[in-house]
C-alpha cells in the first residue's frame, strides 16, 4: 500500500513507520537540541534491504511508530551548550549504533554488541528525515564521524554498510584464501567483493540470479553465474575439487545455508551478512558436512564504531571503489514505493534524498 501524503504540524518532514506496510510522510516539529545533542541536517540516506524488511515484516529491534533510515550522511546543524567536538557546517556520516560504552562488549571494543544498544531507525529516530537529533545522554555524542573532504554524501553514507562487511569479511581471514564464493549481486554482496578484492589475491565468485547485476559484477569479481550449481561446476575446477575458502551468503535464501556449506573447501569459512527469511530445516546432511568438513561458521550483525572510520578510511583512499556502479536516488514522493521493491534489479545502491 502506498499511503498518501498527511501532514501534522509545523517543522520538519519525515517517513513515519506506523505499521507494517504503513509508511507516513509527516510534519513534525523539529528536535529540541539539549546541551548534549546535536542536529543534523540529512542530506542522503541509504535505502537498505534492513527498511524493505522492516516495511514489510517487521525487524526485531524495530519499534514502532519509527522513522526509518540508518544509513546517514550530513551536515551539523545545531549543536548544544555544551558540545566541542563538532561545529556547525561540519559534513559527518552517523554511525547508527547508540552504545552504552560501560557494558562487557563495550570496553572490549565490540560496541556494536551492547547489551542496552539502541539502534537509529530501530529504537530511536533515524534519517527519512529533513533532520534528525543524535542525543548526547549526559556526555557528546560520540557517533558523527567526520566525512573527509574528498567524499560526496552518496559515497559516505555507505560508509554504514561497507562497516559491517568489514565486521565480517575481516574476521574470515580472506588474505588466505584462493576462492571466495559471494551469494548475492546486491549492496553487501558488492561491498563483500570490493573487500575481499582489496584484501587478497583470491578469485572472487559471484552468484545472482538477476541479469543486470551479474553484469555489473563484471567490474569487481573473476566469474558470475546465475546459478548454484554453474557456479559449483567453476569452483571445482578452479580449486581442483577442494571447494572455495570463504563462503559469504549475501542474501536472505533459506537455501543459501546449505549452498554454501556445500560450497566449502574442509577448514572452510562461512560467514552470514545477511538474516535468512522463510523457513529453515537443518538435515542431518547439513550438519554433517560442517563436522566432517571441520568448518567455522560467523556471522555478523551490524558494526562498531571503528568500523564505520574505517569504512571511511577506505572509502576515501579509493581501496573500495564504488564509482561507476549503478544508483537511484529517490524523493520523498517516491520513498514507500521504493522500500515496498524488496529486491530491485536496474540498480545496486538506493539513496534517499530529503
Amino acid at each position: 500500500m502506498v499511503r498518501a501524503f498527511c501532514f501534522k504540524g509545523v517543522g520538519m518532514k519525515s517517513a513515519v513507520l506506523k505499521s507494517m506496510e504503513d509508511l507516513c510522510i509527516e510534519e513534525r516539529p523539529m528536535p529540541m537540541c539539549k546541551e548534549y545533542d546535536v542536529i543534523v541536517a540529512v542530506k542522503v540516506c541509504g535505502v537498505c534491504r534492513t527498511e524493505r524488511k522492516a516495511w514489510a515484516m517487521g525487524q526485531k529491534d524495530l519499534v514502532l511508530p519509527r522513522v526509518l533510515g540508518h544509513e546517514i550522511a550530513g551536515v551539523v546543524h545545531q549543536i548544544g551548550s555544551k558540545i566541542s567536538k563538532y561545529y556547525v557546517g561540519q559534513h559527518v556520516a552517523v554511525s547508527p549504533g547508540l552504545f552504552c560504552g560501560k557494558c562487557v562488549y563495550c570496553v572490549s571494543g565490540l560496541d556494536h554488541l551492547c547489551v542496552n544498544m539502541r539502534i537509529l531507525g530501530f529504537h530511536v529516530d533515524g534519517g527519512y528525515s529533513q533532520y534528525m537529533l543524535v542525543p548526547g545522554f549526559g556526555q557528546e555524542p560520540y557517533i558523527l564521524n567526520e566525512i573527509p573532504d574528498n567524499l560526496d554524501f552518496k559515497t559516505a553514507s555507505l560508509s554504514e554498510p561497507l562497516a559491517c562487511a568489514y565486521n565480517l569479511i575481516s574476521r574470515l581471514h580472506v588474505e588466505q584464501a584462493q576462492n571466495i564464493v559471494i551469494l548475492g549481486g546486491g549492496p553487501l554482496g558488492v561491498l563483500s567483493a570490493l573487500l575481499s578484492r582489496y584484501l587478497s589475491k583470491a578469485n572472487i565468485i559471484i552468484v545472482e540470479p538477476q541479469q543486470n547485476r551479474r553484469q555489473q559484477a563484471q567490474a569487481y569479481s573473476h566469474y558470475q553465474f546465475a546459478s548454484y550449481t554453474d557456479a559449483w561446476q567453476k569452483l571445482m575446477e578452479l580449486s581442483k575439487g577442494l571447494g572455495a575458502e570463504v563462503v559469504l551468503p549475501c542474501c536472505p535464501d533459506s537455501t543459501a545455508l546449505s549452498s554454501a556449506v556445500n560450497m566449502a573447501a574442509k577448514r572452510g569459512r562461512v560467514g552470514f551478512l545477511s538474516g535468512l527469511t522463510g523457513t529453515l530445516s537443518l538435515d542431518n546432511t547439513v550438519l554433517n558436512i560442517i563436522h566432517y568438513r571441520e568448518l567455522d561458521l560467523l556471522g555478523a550483525y551490524g558494526c562498531s564504531l571503528a568500523d564505520t572510520q574505517k569504512a571511511l578510511q577506505l572509502l576515501a583512499s579509493g581501496a573500495v571503489d564504488v564509482y561507476g556502479l549503478q544508483d537511484l536516488e529517490v524523493s520523498w514522493q517516491e520513498i514507500e514505493k521504493t522500500i515496498s521493491n524488496l529486491e530491485p534489479s536496474d540498480h545496486i545502491f538506493t539513496y534517499f534524498i530529503p
